[in-house]
């Protein structure tokens, strides 16, 4: 007897998203102490030089450069810039937050980019999936206005992270509706981030220490499993729903913080980790976008305006 499994591509796309969150908190927790201590683009070039190599596997093997074509090569520039941007202006907030203020502040994510997705993408939410998305970002600046967190400029290059790491969610969507490149959008951005950073930053190199390598490394492998599950999930899923569902990484930093740093959650930490989780778990349930989305985005690949 057999047995047909019907599963929604939705429902591979939240499993793809969960994955991700996960390996993603493990990364996060590891840069966090490397920002305090070595230059960000050292951290970043050498990482993405290993994802690069990654990239560049099916070429060694016998393939050709056509897994790295794309017909939006204006779109693929836009999205490399923003993946850059949102690397350095996360990397420099990570210098004056803590993990839990650094993960409240992102957890505005799905509010940005629901809001770009619906300008440019027309990509729209049931109003069960608005409820979980305003839901999510209420949760959030609840618990930064209750804790008493400042407006530093920590807080600043956090909110930029958003708004570039919403632009780069945007363009990997608009793409993957048109073109299978997972390959394209991992390898143009990953390039970018390797040869771009020490043309704009004048931090000299630091010595490692073996502890400092563990890390690097460790976060390198981390990176490349993000960077390859991201553009895959935006196959299966509208940006608002991926960016809900991706705040369930609040639950596992409170975890590694715990493990990690010997951190005790508060009580307003756990509120606010456990509504964010409800909001993922009504997007996942009840949030169905609405049909009918449109191209608003030029169809020649071209970059929209800001």
């Amino acid at each position: 007897m057999t047995t047909d499994l019907n599963i929604k591509p939705q429902y591979v796309g939240y499993l793809i998203v969960i994955g991700f969150t996960l390996c993603a908190a493990f990364a996060d927790t590891l840069v966090l102490g490397l920002a305090r201590e070595l230059p960000w683009a050292q951290v970043h070039v050498f990482s993405h030089f290993v994802l690069l190599f990654i990239c560049l596997m099916p070429v060694f093997l016998g393939k050709d450069f056509s897994v790295f074509r794309t017909n939006f090569p204006w779109l693929m520039t836009l999205r490399a810039l923003a993946s850059m941007l949102m690397l350095w202006a996360y990397f420099t907030a990570f210098k004056s937050v803590t993990l839990f203020e650094f993960f409240t502040i992102i957890s505005l994510l799905p509010l940005m980019s629901s809001l770009l997705s619906f300008i440019f993408l027309r990509e729209r939410l049931s109003k069960w999936g608005v409820f979980s998305v305003f839901l999510g970002s209420g949760a959030m600046v609840w618990g930064f206005l209750i804790a008493g967190q400042e407006f530093s400029s920590g807080t600043v290059f956090c909110l930029l992270g958003v708004f570039f790491s919403s632009v780069a969610l945007m363009v990997s969507r608009y793409i993957q509706r048109r073109e299978d490149a997972t390959y394209a959008l991992v390898f143009y951005p990953t390039l970018g981030i390797v040869i771009l950073p020490y043309a704009i930053s004048n931090e000299p190199l630091a010595e490692l220490s073996n502890v400092q390598w563990i890390e690097l490394v460790g976060y390198s492998v981390l990176l490349v499993i993000t960077r390859l599950l991201m553009p895959l999930a935006s196959k299966f899923l509208e940006v608002s729903k991926m960016t809900v569902v991706m705040n369930v990484q609040l639950v596992w930093v409170f975890a590694l913080e715990i493990v990690y740093f010997g951190a005790v959650p508060t009580g307003t930490q756990v509120a606010v980790s456990g509504t964010i989780t409800l909001s993922a778990i009504v997007m996942v349930l009840m949030g169905s976008a609405a049909s009918g989305e449109s191209e608003v985005l030029l169809e020649s690949g071209g970059p929209t305006s800001t």
